[in-house]
């Protein structure tokens, strides 16, 4: 391993060790952009050989999406549902960004971050959203009862409520 990415990894768990979603100011980590795609892509390794690292990783990624400033930050970290499964762990924690994070502040953006997403995490997440674990069924269907909805979006609203 490069000294400069045993420093990188050194201040990145300083950071993370003193904030639940640590940011790295220049978005890098270990000189790799890290994003969704990044953290999607080296899920298992980092998981299994990174821990902390991943744990970095996804909550920097979590905050962008629960922020929602723009749906693809979102949708880029929805599409992580498909890697989370089998992964008791990351998919609680995935599931409670989701849900609390997510849907419960805007949901809006989640079903407009969904339209971005492919057909496996999408109803990964459709079918956890019918059997929440951090929030109330009734409210997630009152939320997706009262949507206006078109074209994708009203597809993923019916595919709820199958």
């Amino acid at each position: 391993m490069k000294t400069s990415c045993l420093i990188c990894l050194a201040v990145l768990l300083f950071i993370f060790s003193h904030d639940v979603f640590p940011v790295h100011a220049s978005g890098q980590y270990c000189g790799y952009e890290a994003d969704a795609q990044f953290l999607a892509d080296n899920f298992s390794k980092l998981y299994s050989e990174d821990y902390s690292g991943f744990w970095l990783i996804f909550n920097r990624v979590a905050k962008e999406a629960v922020a929602c400033t723009n749906a693809e930050d979102t949708a880029g970290f929805l599409v992580l549902a498909k890697q989370v499964e089998g992964n008791a762990e990351v998919t609680e924690a995935f599931m409670h960004v989701m849900e609390e994070g997510i849907f419960e502040k805007n949901a809006e953006c989640l079903v407009n971050a969904l339209t971005m997403v492919d057909a496996h995490s999408a109803r990964v997440i459709l079918d956890d959203l019918k059997n929440p674990m951090y929030i109330d069924e009734s409210f997630v269907r009152n939320k997706m009862q009262g949507m206006s909805v078109d074209g994708k979006r009203a597809e993923l609203v019916r595919e709820y409520f199958k």
